[in-house]
């Protein structure tokens, strides 16, 4: 069963919102941990609601069902909140795998070293704030790609100058096949935001 959720959506205010959950542990739990942050965060987001205050609400409900359950399960979150008006966009990162913006070949890496969502009181979450340009890619990925490190080269020269010439469905193909061409035995998740023009 796969721990793993992705979710797109956007908003009535103009908000275009992409998403990588990864269940901490296996199983059934994992899995449902991750889907519960996806259903809860689409509810709350296509409400309007703010992120920030969002995610302290889905923290302290993870922590509520553990505590109710007996279960200690947690889960990342990976969220990209992208204005449709402006093109600034804020990454929000708790326990999350890196996040590579391509830009006319350049490779920009979003990194955090957070914990995830449900282990602690409040939650650990690091937001990062980018402005992003009609052409720019926004590859994110979960830690079953990356296998857990920081760094992972072979996923950077893959991004670096390829992503426009090979398109979005063939980028995330090659980087499925390459993490599983690691040895990577995790749950693997891609998603590839194309920034298009108005």
């Amino acid at each position: 069963m796969c721990g793993d959720t992705v979710n797109c959506f956007s908003n009535d205010n103009a908000y275009f919102y992409a998403l990588v959950s990864d269940g901490m542990g296996s199983g059934e739990e994992a899995s449902f941990t991750s889907r519960i942050c996806s259903i809860f965060l689409e509810k709350m987001l296509r409400a309007c609601n703010h992120t920030d205050v969002t995610l302290r609400m889905l923290n302290s409900f993870i922590r509520s069902k553990n505590s109710c359950t007996g279960t200690e399960c947690s889960a990342t979150v990976d969220l990209m909140e992208l204005d449709l008006l402006s093109g600034s966009a804020s990454f929000a990162k708790s326990g999350a795998a890196p996040t590579y913006i391509v830009r006319d070949g350049a490779v920009f890496i979003l990194r955090s070293r957070t914990l995830p969502i449900g282990i602690i009181r409040s939650p650990d979450v690091r937001v990062t704030r980018s402005e992003i340009s009609a052409g720019d890619t926004v590859i994110m990925v979960s830690d079953g790609v990356t296998q857990g490190r920081e760094e992972c080269p072979w996923l950077f020269d893959l991004l670096r100058g390829n992503v426009d010439s090979l398109g979005v469905e063939r980028t995330a193909d090659l980087v499925m096949k390459y993490a599983k061409g690691e040895g990577c035995t995790d749950d693997l998740s891609v998603v590839i935001v194309k920034i298009g023009e108005e």
